[in-house]
């Protein structure tokens, strides 16, 4: 099983207005985690490390990076934000899928299921673009779609 976590919006800030400096993040200081992300990662880690064979999962963060493909930002400095981000949530490794050239996440989201190697209806995404949400479905995952990572964790995981 897999969860599938959108960045921004999700994890951090992120902004519609391209004058912002947090409609592309193209520096650490910029990435901002929301209220309550860092502890969401932190119970996914936890309890993805700790849970019987029955139960375990997985979980990964998909992101469409375009700011990557227009040349504002390189991939080394990409990933140096996103270990950044490991660091302050305090997590073990999980990858970062990226996708700089599309509008869409739908083949992210089946590199993923493929890198993985499972079944899209063992997937869960969680988005705040109802747009991934839709393609998620259309895969045959489930999604929901919201901009609280916290309060969905702890409704999955009945942490209330």
């Amino acid at each position: 099983r897999l969860i599938i976590l959108d960045r921004d919006g999700l994890i951090n800030y992120h902004s519609s207005d391209p004058a912002s400096p947090f409609y592309y993040i193209l520096k650490s200081h910029h990435f901002i985690f929301k209220p309550g992300a860092k502890k969401a990662l932190r119970i996914l880690d936890s309890v993805s490390n700790t849970l019987d064979q029955q139960s375990w999962f997985d979980f990964c963060v998909a992101t469409r990076q375009k700011c990557v493909s227009k040349d504002l930002l390189s991939s080394i400095l990409l990933e140096d934000i996103h270990n950044k981000a490991r660091r302050e949530a305090g997590i073990n490794y999980h990858k970062f899928y990226v996708e700089s050239e599309l509008d869409s996440k739908i083949n992210l989201f089946r590199d993923i299921i493929y890198f993985y190697g499972c079944d899209p209806s063992s997937v869960l995404v969680i988005d705040d673009s109802q747009q991934n949400c839709d393609d998620a479905e259309a895969l045959g995952m489930r999604a929901i779609c919201t901009g609280d990572l916290l309060g969905t964790v702890v409704k999955l995981f009945n942490l209330a």
